[in-house]
């Protein structure tokens, strides 16, 4: 490469939300950490990357909503939906599914998933950092 070139730094992913079974249409119930907390070593990198861990239950074609909660706003509900951030795909009944590449404006900043999957199903919310630096 040459000098001043950059590549992807990428941490390792943390819980941010418990699993719990979570009933279609419903946000994940357990109570989120803020991104400093669940990633302590990575809360200033310039984005975090989401994913998800879905059991039985959920219909390809189904989708997780993401939505960000900031410092002193409501925590997202089916009624105040708060700052959408962006849907996960679910192209298969199980498995794993990312949203990759938001920004990490604050590092107090929460993320709540919706459930829009088609069915019950139990999932996580995990988050990771990811930054860029200049290469060796």
């Amino acid at each position: 490469m040459a000098t001043g070139d950059g590549i992807n730094v990428r941490g390792s992913f943390a819980t941010m939300q418990a699993s719990a079974s979570t009933v279609d249409g419903a946000f994940l119930a357990s109570a989120p950490s803020d991104v400093a907390t669940a990633i302590p070593g990575e809360q200033d990198y310039f984005l975090v990357d989401l994913q998800s861990v879905v059991g039985a239950g959920s219909t390809a074609g189904g989708y997780l909503s993401v939505y960000k909660q900031t410092a002193g706003a409501s925590v997202p509900s089916p009624t105040h939906e708060a700052i959408y951030v962006g849907n996960m795909q679910i192209d298969a009944t199980t498995g794993t599914f990312r949203l990759n590449g938001v920004p990490n404006e604050d590092p107090t900043d929460k993320y709540y998933v919706q459930n829009n999957t088609g069915g019950t199903v139990t999932l996580d919310l995990q988050v990771r950092g990811r930054t860029y630096a200049a290469s060796a």
